[in-house]
C-alpha cells in the first residue's frame, strides 16, 4: 500500500524544511563550544608563561683530594741468609742493613665517600760500611787483611693505596693497603789491603745491578686536622702513621765475591732473598683540597 502522491511529495517538503531549520542552530552551537575552547586553552597558555617555572638547584657532589708528603723510617729490612754467610766466610761484622730514612709524596681521590684511591711514590737507602781484619775461614795459609766494605740499598716503591678515612672528623683514624711494584738497586765494593805475600785477596766490586719486584703492604694511622672550618676548602693536618711493606728481592749477592774465596761453597753462587721493605714509621703533612 503506498500514500498518494500528493502526500509524499508534501511529507519531503516537511522534513526538508525541518532539516534546514535545526541545521543552522546546531551549526552555531558548534562554533560556539569551539571558541570557548580555543579561549580557555589560549588563557591556560598564557598563565604558563605568566607564573615562573622553579628549576630544581643541583646539588653540589664535593669529591675532595688529599695530597701528602712525609719522612719515615724503616725497620726489619734485612737479608739473613746472605748475612751469615757474609760474616762467615768473609768475617764481617755486620748482621743486617741500617734502618734508613726515607721520604714519600701521595695523592689520593675520595670519589667514594671516605675511601679514597691513590699513588704513592718513596725513596729510602741503606748502607753497610764497616772495616775489620779479614782472616780467611777456609785456609789458614792465607795472609790476614784489612778490609773495608761499603753496601747500598736503595729503594723506590711505586704503589697504589687504598685508604678508608672519615673525613668529616677533625681528629680521625684510618687503615689502608698498599700495592705496585719496587725498583731496587743494590751496590757493593770490597777494598783490601795490599799485600805481595801469596794467597791474598783482590779489591773489586762486588755486587752492582738493580731488579723490580712486587710491593704489597698495609698501614693504620691518626690524621690530627689543624683549626679550620670543617667545610673549609683546604684542610691541613699533622699524621702519624705505622705500616709493613713486603718487598722480595733475588739476588746473587756473593758470585763474585766467591770467586775470590777458593773452596768456597757452590751455594754461594745462588740468589739470595732481600727483605727490601719493613716496618715503618711515618711522620708528615696532608692537605685536604675540596
Amino acid at each position: 500500500m503506498s500514500l498518494p502522491h500528493a502526500w509524499a511529495s508534501g511529507s519531503s517538503n516537511a522534513f526538508a524544511l525541518l532539516f534546514r531549520a535545526l541545521l543552522m542552530p546546531v551549526v552555531f552551537l558548534l562554533l560556539f563550544l569551539s571558541t570557548i575552547a580555543l579561549a580557555a586553552q589560549d588563557s591556560a597558555r598564557a598563565g604558563e608563561r605568566l607564573v615562573p617555572r622553579t628549576v630544581p638547584e643541583k646539588v653540589r657532589v664535593i669529591r675532595p683530594t688529599r695530597i701528602y708528603g712525609e719522612l719515615y723510617g724503616t725497620f726489619g729490612r734485612h737479608a739473613s741468609e746472605f748475612f751469615n754467610d757474609y760474616t762467615r766466610y768473609l768475617g764481617g761484622l755486620a748482621a743486617t742493613f741500617d734502618a734508613p730514612l726515607g721520604i714519600g709524596f701521595g695523592v689520593s681521590s675520595f670519589q667514594i665517600p671516605d675511601v679514597g684511591v691513590g699513588i704513592k711514590v718513596s725513596y729510602s737507602r741503606s748502607v753497610v760500611r764497616e772495616s775489620y781484619l779479614f782472616t780467611s775461614a777456609l785456609d789458614s795459609t792465607r795472609p790476614d787483611q784489612s778490609t773495608s766494605q761499603n753496601m747500598t740499598v736503595s729503594v723506590v716503591p711505586v704503589v697504589l693505596t687504598l685508604d678508608y678515612m672519615p673525613l668529616n672528623r677533625q681528629f680521625t683514624t684510618y687503615v689502608g693497603v698498599t700495592a705496585g711494584l719496587a725498583f731496587t738497586s743494590i751496590k757493593w765494593t770490597e777494598t783490601l789491603a795490599k799485600t805481595t805475600l801469596p794467597g791474598a785477596r783482590a779489591s773489586g766490586e762486588r755486587y752492582d745491578d738493580s731488579h723490580v719486584s712486587p710491593a704489597v703492604g698495609a698501614r693504620a694511622g691518626v690524621s690530627l686536622g689543624w683549626d679550620r672550618r670543617h667545610d673549609a676548602r683546604v684542610r691541613p693536618a699533622l699524621f702519624i702513621e705505622a705500616s709493613y711493606t713486603f718487598i722480595p728481592v733475588f739476588a746473587p749477592l756473593f758470585e763474585e765475591a766467591a770467586k775470590t774465596l777458593p773452596g768456597s761453597p757452590s751455594r754461594l753462587r745462588e740468589p739470595y732473598m732481600v727483605q727490601a721493605g719493613g716496618f715503618g714509621l711515618h711522620l708528615g703533612i696532608s692537605l685536604l683540597v675540596h
